[in-house]
């Protein structure tokens, strides 16, 4: 057998390999052989049937397994020879010449090669922020609105507290803001808006902009300018002085409930409100405490990103970009965008997902070097014990939860995230961290 590699931009190798008629006869006989021994014909004892007998009847299948057999020891004696830690494997042809010569022709998608950066020491830092009784307090106040009564009022202005039913159209140099910006995707929100329930708070809506409310009276309208934030989502309208023409309709006050034992039953039945205050503090402490891993992590990928330069296959960027293209279009749709304005977006969505699919890719490879360097792996006890919680997350068994892995094909899925999440874990644990 004889190999000959041409390797090219991209990650990509080209692969011609010929095998000669003798071995490709040595392992058409092996193929016949298990043919004759397993095949029962008519006349004859299994096992014991002519060959010539068994080739002629099993001629198509014999030529397909050969072909397949010589495919397969082809591309293992490719890889083998030229060490190749090989990703994807196209084949582009197999033929034979008049002689039984055979020619395997195929593309080899290569993981690349690059020089790892330095990975342990990586400087980190996190800001450490203690959950004290206002960060509590806060989390009170949130859950006493949600249990909130209200009540209509109409003998008084408004005030910062209350619900208030508005309308709103929007100008921008006296022209409807939809026609000033009318390529401008995500502003018919912000253009107009009827029947419109808001609470009077200093960051409702939009930073500041309940401010310009109070006082006002039911029935009442009232015209202001308006300077949109900088970081304002729409990035066309950051900072644009706007003209508000609003009206308010309806207005409610908010009776909070009494913060008490009773109170804290409605959430915690046979609960306390110091019980209460103590979940809330262990809640924000576990959010905390997952924000914090998840800075770490975009900090180490940034570095690694940064401190490394390598090509990556244009085959799997392409494959990532639409994976990317099509979640972001399927959340933009949920949000009620229509498919006029997305096509409007097309090329910058396909801009934006292009350069984080190279970002998604390159960490990917990055990370696996690392975890083939430092022999970082599950272990089957880690995975099982993964699965037992699992199972009791969900209230199952971990029989139940493994059969039903395996059924949607995502054992594997489940081994390669909890890979990824120990190797990021080693880099963390091997960080300088800050805290500031």
């Amino acid at each position: 057998m004889q190999v000959k590699l041409k390797k090219q931009a991209q990650c990509l190798a080209e692969a011609s390999i010929k095998i000669p008629n003798k071995e490709a006869r040595e392992y058409q006989q092996k193929i016949i052989k298990k043919y004759q021994d397993g095949v029962n014909l008519q006349g004859f004892r299994k096992g014991k049937a002519p060959k010539e007998i068994v080739e002629k009847k099993y001629q198509k299948q014999i030529k397909e397994d050969l072909k397949s057999t010589l495919l397969n020891q082809g591309i293992t004696e490719a890889v083998k020879t030229h060490k190749l830690r090989v990703l994807q494997c196209e084949v582009q042809e197999i033929k034979a010449d008049s002689k039984e010569n055979y020619e395997i022709k195929a593309i080899f998608i290569l993981s690349p090669k690059f020089t790892l950066p330095k990975y342990k020491e990586i400087e980190i830092s996190i800001k450490k922020e203690a959950i004290g009784e206002q960060e509590i307090e806060k989390e009170l106040q949130l859950l006493r609105e949600k249990s909130a009564e209200s009540k209509e009022i109409k003998n008084r202005p408004l005030q910062k507290g209350d619900l208030a039913l508005i309308s709103y159209t929007t100008k921008y140099k006296n022209k409807p803001l939809q026609e000033a910006f009318n390529k401008t995707i995500g502003i018919k929100h912000l253009a107009s808006k009827e029947d419109f329930w808001l609470k009077i708070d200093k960051n409702s809506f939009l930073p500041d902009f309940c401010l310009q409310l109070e006082g006002m009276n039911i029935n009442e309208k009232k015209k202001f300018n308006f300077k949109l934030p900088k970081d304002f989502s729409i990035k066309e309208l950051s900072q644009k002085e706007i003209q508000f023409s609003v009206s308010l309709k309806e207005l409610k006050e908010l009776q909070l409930p009494e913060l008490n034992d009773e109170f804290a039953n409605k959430f915690l039945p046979n609960k306390t409100l110091k019980e209460l205050k103590e979940l809330i503090s262990e809640s924000l402490k576990q959010q905390q405490k997952q924000q914090a891993k998840e800075e770490k992590n975009q900090q180490i990928f940034r570095y690694l990103d940064e401190k490394s330069k390598f090509d990556l296959p244009e085959k799997l960027v392409q494959e990532e970009t639409q994976r990317i293209i099509q979640s972001t279009l399927e959340q933009n749709k949920a949000r009620g965008i229509n498919e006029e304005d997305l096509e409007k977006i097309k090329q910058q969505i396909a801009t934006t997902a292009k350069q984080q699919a190279t970002a998604n890719l390159k960490i990917e490879f990055i990370l696996q070097e690392i975890a083939q360097k430092e022999k970082i792996q599950i272990t089957e006890i880690e995975f099982q014990e993964n699965i037992k919680t699992m199972a009791q997350m969900r209230k199952s068994t971990p029989e139940k939860i493994m059969k039903e892995m395996e059924k949607n094909k995502q054992i594997q899925n489940i081994r390669y995230s909890m890979n990824k999440g120990k190797i990021i874990d080693f880099l963390i644990d091997n960080a300088k961290l800050k805290i500031i």
